[in-house]
């Protein structure tokens, strides 16, 4: 299993985002212990029998968590966790006991990256190697970090996966009672559409971290939102 060093990689990440990384900070990552004998684990890890589950609550792949048999792409998934909270100054899959925690990893995904600095074309790369299918998950660090590369440069086109974002329909009687009809609508038609094979629909609480503040005067477009969220296409109506 490959040894991940924030050394490389966190500085190609913050460079994206225009954020410097003291030397100091560069500290090596290893997301899988040996067998060998070590020092008790802090509150944050998860272990149990060897050939199961060990690794570090927060950071690990849906495959660690369920004892699956693992391979590089799960680096990629910790490293993603690494590199996300690095940018954010929150985890990727928080939560107050490690249950939550658990939980966010196999049925949550990070809100999308905003910010002065911050690319959306980060988000599409995050997203990927974040995917609870190892298959669309980066296969290596290598590639993964030949993206991040291609970000910073500006050179990165993203190849989008077969997801669409239901956006929330927009109210255009100007009627405050009948607000809510456009996110009903927007949640019913994003629930009959994950039943389509082959078609994955951006979890809602990803879309709805778009949702404009009230009176906003310039709300982003749904394709925007859709660039932003890394999917395919985006659905609306207004």
């Amino acid at each position: 299993m490959a040894k991940l060093t924030i050394a490389v990689a966190a500085p190609v990440a913050l460079s994206v985002a225009g954020t410097p990384l003291p030397a100091q900070d560069a500290q090596p990552l290893s997301t899988h212990a040996q067998p060998a004998a070590r020092p008790a684990a802090p509150p944050a890890a998860a272990e149990a029998a060897a050939g199961s589950v060990v690794g570090a609550l927060g950071y690990m792949s849906p495959a660690q968590l369920k004892g699956q048999d693992v391979d590089e792409s799960t680096d990629v998934f910790s490293l993603g966790a690494v590199l996300y909270e690095t940018l954010a100054g929150r985890p990727a899959f928080p939560g107050r006991t490690a249950a939550e925690r658990i939980a966010a990893i196999l049925n949550a995904d990070p809100p999308p990256l905003a910010g002065q600095g911050i690319p959306a074309e980060l988000n599409a790369v995050l997203s990927r190697a974040f995917s609870k299918d190892r298959a669309r998950r980066y296969p290596s660090a290598a590639a993964f970090l030949t993206d991040l590369r291609a970000v910073a440069s500006g050179e990165f086109v993203a190849v989008l996966p077969d997801t669409l974002a239901v956006i929330d329909f927009q109210n255009l009687s100007q009627n405050a009672d009948d607000a809510w009809i456009g996110s009903g609508i927007a949640e019913s038609l994003a629930i009959d559409l994950a039943r389509v094979p082959g078609l994955e629909i951006v979890a809602r609480e990803k879309v709805l971290s778009f949702r404009p503040a009230a009176g906003s005067a310039n709300p982003l477009e749904p394709a925007e939102i859709g660039r932003r969220l890394g999917c395919r296409g985006a659905l609306s109506r207004g």
